[in-house]
C-alpha cells in the first residue's frame, strides 16, 4: 500500500494525502509570519504509513510586477522540496500544473477540478470544497 500526496507551494497552498482511500486535505502549515512551516509538515509526513509518493507542483516562471511574490513562491517550493526529500521511503515528482492537469484531463478551469475532486472524495452536493484543495486532491490522484 502506497500513500499518495499532492502539494501546491502557492501562497494559499494546500496538501492532500490519500492512504488506502482515506483522505486528509489541509492547508499548508504556516508560522505566525505567514511563511511555510516545514517542521510541522514534516511531522505530518513522518506519521504516515510507508512507502510514500508525492507530487509537488513545480511553479513555472512568469512575468509579474511583484518580485516579492515570486521570491516567496520560490522559497516555499524549495522548502517543500527539501521537506519531502528528507522523508524516508519518499518518491518525489515535480510536475508543472500543465503536465499533471493534462494527465488528468483537466484545464485551468477551477470549477472542473472542484467537480472532479468532489467525485473522488464522495462529497455530497452541499459540502464545500475550495478550489485549491480540490486541485491537490487531483494532484494526489495524478501521483497515484
Amino acid at each position: 500500500m502506497t500513500t499518495f500526496i499532492g502539494i501546491d507551494p502557492g501562497a494559499h497552498g494546500a496538501f492532500a494525502i490519500n492512504t488506502a482511500g482515506a483522505w486528509q486535505v489541509e492547508d499548508l502549515p504556516r508560522r505566525d509570519d505567514g511563511s511555510f512551516d516545514a517542521a510541522a509538515l514534516h511531522a505530518v509526513l513522518a506519521a504516515i504509513p510507508r512507502p510514500l509518493a508525492a507530487a509537488l507542483e513545480r511553479p513555472l516562471p512568469f512575468v509579474v510586477t511583484n518580485a516579492g511574490s515570486i521570491l516567496k513562491l520560490g522559497q516555499s517550493y524549495g522548502a517543500l522540496l527539501a521537506c519531502l526529500q528528507i522523508v524516508p521511503n519518499m518518491t518525489v515528482r515535480t510536475p508543472s500544473a500543465r503536465a499533471w492537469k493534462a494527465g488528468m484531463k483537466l484545464t485551468s478551469e477551477k470549477a472542473l477540478s472542484v467537480a472532479r475532486a468532489r467525485e473522488v472524495l464522495g462529497f455530497r452536493e452541499n459540502q464545500r470544497l475550495r478550489h485549491d484543495k480540490a486541485e491537490e486532491v487531483m494532484l494526489a490522484e495524478w501521483c497515484r
